[in-house]
């Protein structure tokens, strides 16, 4: 997915943004072999993505042009399916 936008009145529930990112993650699985994720995101929201299994791998990554830095992380895919539903995700078929 390239970019997950929620409406300012979403924003605080982290329910509805574990429930955006676990149909995301199902829709890519079920159209493609997914092993790994890879996300940038603000050094606010790589804490929040924590909870779902993303680990940080770089920080303070700027954005060309830009004063704007960057976190990028990743996650499995069985992990991050796990935290975000309870149960673990099953690879493509």
């Amino acid at each position: 997915m390239g970019r997950l936008v929620l409406a300012p009145e979403y924003r605080t529930d982290v329910e509805a943004l574990k429930h955006c990112l676990f149909l995301a993650l199902e829709y890519a699985r079920t159209h493609a072999p997914v092993h790994r994720l890879f996300a940038s995101c603000t050094h606010v929201l790589s804490r929040l993505y924590r909870r779902f299994a993303f680990t940080a791998f770089a920080r303070e990554v700027p954005l060309r042009g830009t004063s704007k830095t960057y976190t990028l992380i990743s996650g499995g895919l069985h992990d991050v399916g796990r935290a975000l539903s309870g149960r673990p995700m099953q690879t493509a078929q």
